[in-house]
C-alpha cells in the first residue's frame, strides 16, 4: 500500500494535497465481480488515503458484443478507466478473466491506461496477467463460476473438495506488457498438491522459446518507468531465497525457507552429440531487488505455442 500511495504521489501530486479524492477502479473479474473478495482487496488502500472506488462488472452482462446494451456499457467503460488514477485488478481465475476482456474487447482501455501513466496494482492473475503469458491454477475447480457463486458447493455431483484436486496448470495468456510468462505464488504449493516452482520448470521446457519470472507468494515487484524493485509484503514474511552460511555470495531456492523474491528462468538450446538435434535447459537466477525491467522482460526467442489444456 505504501508503495501505491508513493507512485500515486509521485504522478499525481495534486491528489495527495488536501481533501482531493484519489480514484480507484476495481476490476474483479478474476473473482466474479464479488463485493466480498473487493472489500478484501481494496481495504488496504482505503485504510491509508482517501481513495473512492468505482467498479466494472464484467461476470455476467453484457454477454457479447452483440448485446444489445454493449455500447452503452463501452462508454461507461471508457469514462470509467479515464477517469481512474488507480486500477486495482483481483486476483482469481485468470482464464475466465482474460477470456471475458478479449471476447467484450476491453483490452485495449488497460493499454489506454498503461500509456496514460495509471497507476495499476494487483496480485495473482492481477499481476500475471499483464505479462505474455500467465502459470495459472484455472483448472482448479474452487476457482470455477459455478463452484464460488454458489457458496462454495458442487451442487450437480455433490464430490467433496478432497476429491477435486487432481487438476493441473496451464498457461493462459495475458497483455503482454512485459514479456515472459509469469508465475505468481511461486513458491507455494495449492490444492493439486504440486510445487508451482517445480511445475513451472515442466512448463517452460514444453514452451521452450519462452522466458519465466516466478515471484514468491510474499514478493511485491514494483515497477516504475524503466525501474523495478522487489521488496517483502512484510517483514516476517518468508519466501525461498535462501542465503548460504558460509558464503553469503550464494543462494538457492528452498521454498518458504528463506526471504521473499523473484526469479529469472531462460531457455538455453542444448545441442545433442548424437543427432544434432536441440532440447531445452532451464536456467534459473536470482533477480537482484532492484534494476531495470529489461533485466527480467523478454520476448519469446521464436514461436509460441498455446498450452494444449487451453483445447480441453
Amino acid at each position: 500500500t505504501d508503495e501505491i500511495l508513493k507512485m500515486i504521489k509521485e504522478d499525481f501530486p495534486e491528489k495527495m494535497q488536501g481533501e482531493r479524492v484519489i480514484f480507484g477502479l476495481y476490476i474483479g473479474t478474476p473473482t466474479y465481480d464479488l463485493p466480498s473478495k473487493m472489500k478484501a482487496q481494496c481495504d488496504g488502500l482505503l485504510n491509508f488515503a482517501k481513495v473512492e472506488f468505482d467498479t466494472l462488472d464484467l461476470t455476467s452482462s453484457p454477454k457479447d458484443r452483440q448485446d444489445k446494451c454493449y455500447e452503452e456499457f463501452m462508454n461507461q467503460t471508457e469514462e470509467k478507466f479515464r477517469k481512474a488514477d488507480v486500477i486495482l485488478v483481483s486476483g482469481g481465475n485468470s482464464l475466465f478473466a482474460f477470456d471475458r476482456w478479449v471476447k467484450l474487447d476491453i483490452v485495449r482501455f488497460f493499454r489506454q491506461a498503461l500509456e496514460d501513466r495509471k497507476v495499476f496494482c494487483g496480485g495473482s492473475a492481477g499481476c500475471g496477467l499483464f505479462f505474455d503469458a500467465i502459470h495459472s491454477d484455472s483448472r482448479d475447480p474452487t476457482t470455477f463460476k459455478n463452484f464460488v457463486l454458489k457458496e462454495n458447493q458442487f451442487p450437480a455431483s455433490g464430490e467433496s473438495i478432497s476429491n477435486k484436486t487432481s487438476w493441473k496448470y496451464m498457461k493462459v495468456n495475458g497483455f503482454g506488457f512485459f514479456g515472459g510468462i509469469c508465475c505468481p505464488h511461486f513458491d507455494n504449493t495449492q490444492t493439486n498438491g504440486v510445487l508451482r516452482a517445480a511445475d513451472f520448470d515442466e512448463m517452460l521446457i514444453r514452451h521452450k522459446t519462452e522466458f519465466g519470472f516466478g515471484i514468491d507468494h510474499h514478493a511485491v515487484l514494483v515497477v516504475t518507468g524503466e525501474n523495478y524493485k522487489i521488496i517483502p509484503s512484510d517483514d516476517q514474511a518468508k519466501g525461498s531465497v535462501l542465503v548460504n552460511e558460509n558464503n553469503g555470495d550464494t543462494v538457492t531456492f528452498a521454498a518458504k525457507q528463506g526471504t521473499p523474491g523473484c526469479w529469472l528462468k531462460k531457455p538455453v538450446l542444448v545441442n545433442s552429440s548424437k543427432d544434432g538435434s536441440k532440447s531445452v535447459q532451464i536456467e534459473t537466477v536470482l533477480l537482484p531487488n532492484v534494476g531495470k525491467v529489461s533485466d527480467f522482460s523478454f520476448k519469446p526467442l521464436g514461436d509460441v505455442l498455446d498450452d494444449a489444456e487451453l483445447q480441453e
